[in-house]
């Protein structure tokens, strides 16, 4: 079965700065469901849980500051992310998530 959900909101925040958090998988201690994130290379890496689940992530497109997507799987689900930015004005981006 396929879904899709889409996720749209304004953020005052710079698009630069958005974009920066949700890029960033290194720093997940915000993230209490997650045991630890493994980076394997520029383009690939795991989120594992503290249940034990672990998901794969591998990027396919970035444009910075722009779009981001990625490939994702686990023993639960398969499927594309793609992260789309906008900058509105200084301080106000658009985020649409697919």
């Amino acid at each position: 079965m396929k879904r899709k959900s889409v996720y749209k909101q304004f953020l005052k925040y710079n698009v630069t700065d958005v974009f920066d958090v949700v890029m960033n998988n290194r720093e997940t201690a915000w993230r209490s469901d997650l045991e630890k994130t493994e980076i394997i290379s520029e383009k690939k890496f795991r989120e594992v849980f503290k249940n034990g689940n672990v998901t794969e992530f591998y990027m396919t497109k970035l444009e910075p500051n722009t779009f981001y997507q990625f490939e994702m799987k686990n023993k639960f689900f398969e499927g594309t992310w793609e992260g789309c930015f906008k900058k509105i004005a200084e301080e106000e981006t658009e985020i649409i998530f697919f």
